[in-house]
C-alpha cells in the first residue's frame, strides 16, 4: 500500500469515528434533556392544579379541564391525577382514560414526593 492511500484511509476512518461519536453523544444528551424538561413541565402543571384545589378555591373540574385544554404548554400524552388523603381522585386531566393506580404506589408517592410513570405504547 502506498503511504498516500494509508493516510487517506486513516483520515477517513478517524473522521468517521469522531463524527459518529459526537452525533451519538449529541443525540443522547438531547433525549435526556427533553425527557427532563417534559418531567419538569408535567410536575409544574400537577403542582399548580394541586395548589388550586388545595387553597380552598373549589373550582369545578370542568373549568380546570378547559383551562388545561387552552394551555399554551401542551404536553404530548400527559395525564395528571390528583388524589386526596382518602385515595379518591379529586382531579384527572383525562376523562376517557381509566388509569389504575395501586394503593401501594400512592403510599410510595406520599413518602418520596414524586413518581414518573412511563407507559410503552406498542405500534400496530
Amino acid at each position: 500500500m502506498k503511504i498516500k492511500f494509508k493516510i487517506a484511509l486513516y483520515y477517513t476512518v478517524s473522521a468517521t469515528v469522531l463524527l459518529i461519536t459526537f452525533a451519538t453523544l449529541a443525540y443522547y444528551f438531547s433525549v435526556k434533556e427533553r425527557r427532563q424538561e417534559f418531567q419538569d413541565r408535567l410536575e409544574y402543571r400537577a403542582r399548580s392544579i394541586a395548589s388550586v384545589l388545595d387553597e380552598g378555591a373549589r373550582l369545578e373540574t370542568n373549568l380546570l379541564k378547559r383551562l388545561e385544554k387552552n394551555s399554551f404548554q401542551d404536553l404530548h400524552q400527559e395525564s395528571i391525577l390528583v388524589y386526596n388523603h382518602n385515595d379518591d381522585i379529586v382531579y384527572s386531566s383525562e376523562s376517557d382514560t381509566a388509569i389504575k393506580i395501586q394503593i401501594g404506589l400512592l403510599s410510595y408517592i406520599r413518602r418520596t414526593g414524586i413518581y414518573h410513570f412511563e407507559k410503552m405504547i406498542q405500534k400496530r
